[in-house]
């Protein structure tokens, strides 16, 4: 299953450029001016269709694409269209959205509503514990004096 929760290249870029330079971007403070929605819930989907998903990211009038349930799965990459044309958001639809008759999304794949449950939260923590420090994986970078030397250890050790 794909990474849906990575940032594009260019919100890295504008993020990058607002730690390294300091600029003010004061956008980023303002309140959403339209379409304020609440997706706390885990199961978002069931309160908010995949229509209304649609007008939240492109506006008003926007509906899923007819072709998307039949053809996409619409829990890895939701299509919305907007006049006559269908636009790939490149997000999925919300956890709880209807993909398939008795079927919902979850984490990226359309299951049975019935075991919905079954399927642990994105948001659980996972309490770990470090690993044991790897072997050194380079030589030392001088001869002499001040050099450095590569090894690694992981949060990967979930108690």
């Amino acid at each position: 299953v794909a990474d849906f929760f990575r940032w594009s290249p260019c919100s890295q870029e504008y993020i990058r450029d607002y730690l390294k330079n300091k600029r003010n971007y004061d956008c980023l403070l303002d309140s959403p001016s339209i379409n304020v929605f609440n997706i706390s819930d885990r199961w978002a989907g069931s309160r908010y269709n995949v229509d209304q998903q649609c007008s939240f990211q492109i506006g008003k009038q926007t509906t899923v694409c007819p072709f998307a349930f039949a053809k996409k799965n619409i829990c890895r990459e939701l299509w919305c269209k907007n006049g006559q044309r269908c636009k790939n958001l490149n997000i999925p639809a919300l956890d709880g959205s209807t993909c398939a008759q008795d079927k919902v999304c979850v984490r990226g794949q359309c299951v049975l509503e019935s075991e919905k449950d079954n399927y642990t939260e994105l948001d659980a923590p996972i309490h770990g514990q470090w690993s044991s420090w790897s072997q050194v994986s380079s030589s030392c970078s001088r001869s002499c004096g001040g050099g450095l030397q590569h090894r690694l250890r992981e949060c990967n050790n979930p108690a």
